[in-house]
């Protein structure tokens, strides 16, 4: 079955490779209008979870929402798929890294750092573009797919930038193998944290909100800058990224501080923008009464 998944990958990632970008956003809208209007792929939880954030908004206006979002979701899924075959100066050229040079002091200095990103926007071709845009290397925290063939198959086409991908088991080990030099971690994460022994609960758009606490536990472990990444849409299929200062001496940040203003940027961006979030993604699941005995 591994080998069937695999073959079944190469297959439609050299299908896409034939696709223009012209014609890529015209198969999102189909299937866009497919998964809300036709199968309802979670349209409930959409639906429910932006009544939850913006009860101020008519029916027709979550509605409109709705479909939207759906829209930024199957335009990432295809940009995504598109860009494993896609050659790297092009996705550069819809990708613009606007102000390096806010991390690249800290570089100079022999310093690494901490990109906090959220799932908001395109984040995918990050992985591909941001090391081009600094002098010291970049580490993305992976989280490995189960089959390996796929995961390699992938990951070898995600990282032509440039970009070390690190294996989340192994976060620790590898940062403590490169304290000699100056990097960058990136660190996606918003919601629904795997590890529920350690979580950060956040006021995040009215809602309590169980958040994800990597970012806050390693910037305070070894005293690493952190740096809000925001990704902005520009028009469909180009891209802008700001970086943002969090904190630069995280050690002496209060507890789950860091954690709070990452999602209050997060907040910010998704007011300004609410369909460019993945809506379909069931985001409050935890409750805190739920883990009273954990």
């Amino acid at each position: 079955m591994q080998w069937i998944s695999y073959f079944f990958a190469r297959a439609i990632v050299a299908g896409f490779w034939l696709i223009p970008f012209s014609v890529l956003y015209k198969i999102s809208n189909g299937l866009a209008f497919l998964l809300y209007k036709v199968i309802g792929y979670r349209a409930g939880v959409v639906e429910e979870n932006l009544r939850r954030c913006f009860p101020e908004k008519s029916a027709a206006e979550i509605k409109n929402l709705a479909y939207k979002s759906y829209l930024n979701l199957s335009d990432i899924t295809l940009e995504t798929i598109k860009s494993l075959s896609t050659p790297v100066p092009e996705i550069v050229r819809r990708y613009k890294v606007c102000n390096p040079e806010i991390l690249e002091k800290y570089f100079d200095e022999g310093r690494t750092v901490i990109i906090c990103g959220t799932h908001y926007n395109n984040w995918e071709w990050g992985v591909l573009t941001i090391n081009l845009a600094f002098r010291a290397q970049t580490f993305g925290i992976n989280s490995p797919l189960t089959n390996k063939l796929v995961d390699n198959f992938i990951n070898k086409k995600r990282v032509r930038g440039g970009m070390e991908l690190v294996p989340k088991p192994t976060t620790f080990e590898h940062i403590e193998a490169n304290l000699h030099r100056p990097g960058a971690y990136l660190i996606l994460g918003d919601q629904s944290p795997s590890n529920r022994k350690r979580i950060h609960w956040v006021n995040f758009l009215g809602v309590e909100t169980a958040c994800a606490s990597g970012a806050d536990f390693i910037s305070k472990k070894y005293n690493f800058p952190v740096f809000y990444l925001e990704i902005q849409r520009v028009k469909r299929g180009y891209y802008e990224l700001h970086f943002s200062e969090l904190f630069m001496e995280p050690r002496q940040a209060g507890e789950g501080e860091v954690t709070q203003k990452l999602m209050e940027n997060l907040e910010k961006a998704v007011r300004r923008q609410p369909e460019n979030w993945l809506w379909s993604h069931r985001r409050w699941k935890i409750k805190r009464e739920d883990l009273v005995s954990v």
